[in-house]
């Protein structure tokens, strides 16, 4: 699946409880599958985040997606602007899985339908698709799987700002700011699991008007023992754009 998806593997630790939780979680989300910078400290553009490209018919990006846990290179994504009134949608192909659910924002910068996980995340109001200003920007609120429930669930969302770094991708170099994720979330599974979360860093550029880098990457954390699932690990890195 293109997203936070799968389960890579399954830990028990013997003393259980909410310290245990935090202890696999925290091995599980500080491991291999870094998310750390890759570029150096730039200072801001001018406009800073006000100067982000905004949204135009036929704007496409190419992504290149790298498993973080082997270092593979396991599909390519296209995601392309199709309209931007009354909502800016962006569709997706994917050269492994085909048409993907399509990225929705109404306004712009703010997501209907987030679909960079392994569901769509149709939400109740619309959720911040990237910092609205540095520093800290929370959301919480309902989703629903795009297309396929009526049921909603809960999602709680942070979003840090780190810095603005000089970023190297494949499409080039270029002054972004790296910002971290971070989701707790309920989820069809949740008759298993006691909690789920994602983490992701993000490098977006405002010449782009979208990200050149993301990193991703989830847990679940499941009763008895303290034991936790981790998802998979992947990172998305701009090849082209136009």
């Amino acid at each position: 699946m293109m997203g936070i998806a799968s389960i890579r593997s399954h830990g028990w630790i013997a003393d259980g409880g909410r310290l245990a939780r935090a202890v696999v979680g925290l091995l599980a989300l500080t491991g291999c599958a870094s998310l750390e910078p890759t570029g150096h400290t730039a200072p801001a553009p001018v406009d800073g985040l006000a100067g982000l490209r905004p949204p135009a018919l036929g704007q496409q990006w190419v992504y290149q997606v790298r498993d973080l846990y082997t270092g593979r290179i396991i599909d390519h994504l296209t995601e392309t602007v199709e309209a931007v009134e009354p909502e800016v949608r962006i569709t997706r192909q994917s050269e492994r899985h085909g048409v993907l659910p399509p990225e929705i924002q109404r306004p712009w910068g703010h997501f209907v339908q987030d679909a960079q996980w392994d569901r769509p995340a149709a939400f109740s109001a619309p959720a911040p698709a990237w910092p609205e200003r540095m520093g800290t920007t929370r959301w919480s609120g309902e989703y629903q799987i795009g297309g396929a429930s009526d049921f909603r669930y809960r999602w709680a969302q942070t979003m840090q700002t780190a810095q603005w770094e000089s970023t190297p991708v494949a499409a080039g170099t270029f002054v972004a700011l790296h910002y971290r994720v971070n989701i707790h979330y309920a989820g069809p599974e949740d008759y298993y699991y006691v909690d789920s979360e994602r983490e992701a860093s993000v490098w977006l550029a405002p010449e782009v008007g979208r990200w050149v880098l993301r990193r991703a990457r989830g847990v679940r954390y499941a009763p008895g023992h303290g034991s936790a699932d981790q998802d998979d690990a992947l990172q998305w890195e701009l090849l082209s754009w136009r």
